[in-house]
């Protein structure tokens, strides 16, 4: 017998009938995410146990932009060689990768096979456990038909959620031989618009306002300030005695176009003068 449980993220637009009653003033943050249980057996007489397939881990992570499944897709359960009797057991790991805390919610809804086919949910069972606390123990298609609270995730938050399928020896006939299962899961987180405190918030003592009451003060005019009055100084003016000119008599120019006389005297006594030599040079 096989069994296969597949996980991958749902369809945005689809939303859950009960998240349209929620509180207002809150901002939401939903993740739609399908985890399909592909239930597959091949249900023989023989005795033994079941052969699991290792997979990974799926985790479903809340960010900023909602609920992250990865991988994506992911195979939860993939099993091989299931027997009546057996179980399986996986883990899902959900963490608060935003910086707000989440409130989650879960709801599972049975995919109805196709007419002349056998439905195999009808014989598996499944226990969840969180946080250590069991949440369902039961027929895996009765399981979270309503709003199935799982808490409140604080930023970095990391928690497992444990599924159990099992498949009961003495109720399986072989009429299940070949049926399969598929279980739609819906996981919607819920967000609050107010980042937390990094600390706790100290309580502080309201202490009582005292009230003082409000003096008048009278209104007092402004005091006049007389201008002074500042006096006009005359200009100085400063009297720059006149030195007197001392007078002198004029020079007498020089006579133009008139001969000295001294010149005809000169000349005169000169020729008296050589005459008389002459007449002595005669004599002799």
């Amino acid at each position: 017998m096989m069994l296969r449980f597949v996980v991958r993220p749902k369809d945005s637009t689809e939303k859950s009938w009960w998240f349209m009653e929620l509180l207002s003033r809150v901002f939401r943050i939903t993740g739609f995410f399908l985890l399909i249980a592909s239930l597959v057996f091949s249900l023989g007489l023989s005795t033994g146990y079941a052969q699991p397939e290792e997979s990974a881990t799926v985790t479903v992570t809340g960010t900023g932009s909602g609920l992250e499944v990865s991988p994506s897709p992911a195979t939860l359960f993939d099993l091989n060689n299931m027997n009546p009797g057996d179980y399986v057991q996986k883990t899902l790991v959900i963490k608060n990768n935003y910086s707000r805390p989440f409130t989650l919610y879960l709801t599972a809804q049975k995919v109805v096979p196709e007419e002349g086919e056998k439905d195999l949910s009808e014989q598996l069972n499944l226990r969840v456990t969180l946080r250590g606390t069991e949440i369902y123990d039961g027929r895996i298609d009765d399981f979270a038909t309503s709003a199935v609270y799982l808490g409140v995730f604080n930023p970095g938050a990391r928690e497992e959620l444990l599924a159990t399928v099992s498949l009961p020896g003495p109720e399986t006939g072989n009429e299940y031989q070949g049926a399969t299962a598929t279980v739609l899961w819906t996981f919607t987180a819920q967000s609050s618009g107010e980042e937390p405190p990094e600390y706790p918030p100290e309580e502080e003592e309201e202490v009582p306002e005292e009230e003082i009451p409000e003096e008048e003060v009278p209104l007092v005019p402004p005091e006049e300030v007389p201008e002074e009055e500042v006096p006009e100084v005359p200009p100085e003016v400063v009297e720059i005695p006149e030195e007197e000119v001392p007078k002198q008599e004029p020079k007498p120019l020089p006579k133009t176009g008139e001969i000295s006389h001294w010149l005809f005297y000169g000349a005169g006594g000169a020729m008296v003068l050589c005459g008389l030599v002459l007449g002595l040079k005669k004599k002799q």
